[in-house]
């Protein structure tokens, strides 16, 4: 395996490059300084038609296929989403860049001073989305061809939800559902709804047996639903007995070891890259 120093790193790569010098793209994507910044994952701040976006990427040219990271909803640390702030999901991001993508991680409207209005109704986040990868489609740097939508808790539903509009996301491969939860207050139904709908696209859930955010009976239903029509679904779930929580499994580097390789081979069968290529230096 290669090992890459942070000076190389930053000697090789820019955001210009990102950009690709295009006018049109810098109307719609546009560098933002950040005070601080994983510099082995070549992290950057954009703000992406009004959102913002972290990016992570490999070392070269590309274009890299494509990972986005939809983040969660900490209400209790943060009862106003408007202060949560922005989500820096390092340790998986290390994970999905060593493997050759490129990953970026917006923040929806309304979290992290990020959007234009409040944060929208579950059923309706997922268009923030939507429109951060149409901006996204013009980057040269990236393979907008080759796309895996991940999330993790509320980002998990969300991703969900959006395996129902693969219609509006080009290139749209798969999706990955990390301990996907909706919260106490969204009724039932809409859940169903979120998961009943998918046109098809393969997916992956992983769970934890000991998250306080799912219940057995409630990922029954779900599944359930997915399968309904007769979309491809993989489900994992991880055990540890001396856990008390796996709902934060990605951020959990111990964790890792028990999902990462079923997210490897559900790359593998997506005929996308699952095998690390490069040491990153912490």
């Amino acid at each position: 395996m290669h090992k890459f120093t942070h000076s190389r790193r930053n000697a090789l790569f820019s955001v210009a490059f990102l950009l690709g010098g295009c006018t049109s793209i810098k109307n719609h994507v546009r560098e933002l300084p950040t005070p601080s910044s994983v510099e082995e994952l070549n992290e950057r701040l954009l703000l992406v038609d009004g959102y913002y976006v972290t990016m992570y990427s490999p070392l070269g040219a590309g274009p890299f296929p494509l990972i986005v990271l939809n983040h969660g909803h900490d209400g209790i640390s943060y009862p106003m989403s408007w202060d949560q702030p922005r989500w820096r999901p390092s340790l998986i991001a290390r994970e999905f860049v060593r493997r050759g993508y490129a990953v970026a991680v917006p923040m929806r409207s309304g979290y992290a001073k990020s959007g234009s209005r409040p944060v929208g109704h579950f059923l309706i986040q997922h268009a923030d989305v939507i429109d951060v990868l149409k901006s996204l489609h013009h980057v040269p740097t990236l393979d907008m061809s080759r796309v895996v939508l991940v999330g993790q808790s509320l980002g998990g539903a969300v991703t969900m939800m959006l395996a129902s509009r693969k219609g509006d996301i080009a290139g749209l491969k798969g999706v990955i559902n990390f301990a996907g939860a909706m919260g106490p207050n969204i009724p039932f139904d809409a859940v169903l709804r979120a998961v009943s709908r998918p046109e098809n696209v393969p997916a992956l859930w992983i769970y934890g047996d000991t998250d306080h955010a799912t219940s057995p009976a409630y990922l029954r239903v779900m599944e359930e639903a997915y399968l309904s029509n007769a979309a491809p679904l993989r489900v994992t779930r991880i055990s540890l007995k001396k856990s008390t929580n796996d709902h934060y499994m990605i951020s959990m580097k111990d964790r890792f070891p028990l999902f990462m390789p079923d997210v490897d081979a559900f790359l593998g069968e997506l005929g996308l890259p699952n095998v690390p290529l490069a040491d990153l230096e912490p």
